[in-house]
């Protein structure tokens, strides 16, 4: 706002809200619900190496990858009353 840019902090969001929509619909699309631990690993690696070139001045980023849900199972069911 220094220079008269009201816009820059809502474009900056929005290119960072982008950034981080591909990065998961390239995860999602990798994520097989039978990986191992290694491959969901991996895809988690390179999910956060590409955020991190496609914004700068990012220093970290934290990828969660969740399996995708098998006969009812609640892979975060022991985190449920935290939440």
């Amino acid at each position: 706002m220094a220079l008269g840019w009201t816009w820059a902090d809502p474009i900056t969001g929005l290119l960072i809200t982008a950034a981080i929509l591909l990065v998961l619909r390239q995860a999602a699309r990798e994520v097989d619900p039978r990986s191992t631990l290694v491959e969901a690993h991996q895809v988690a690696v390179e999910a956060e190496h590409t955020l991190m070139h496609a914004l700068p001045r990012l220093s970290a980023a934290l990828v969660h990858p969740d399996p995708q849900p098998l006969d009812g199972i609640d892979h975060h069911a022991a985190l449920a009353g935290h939440r």
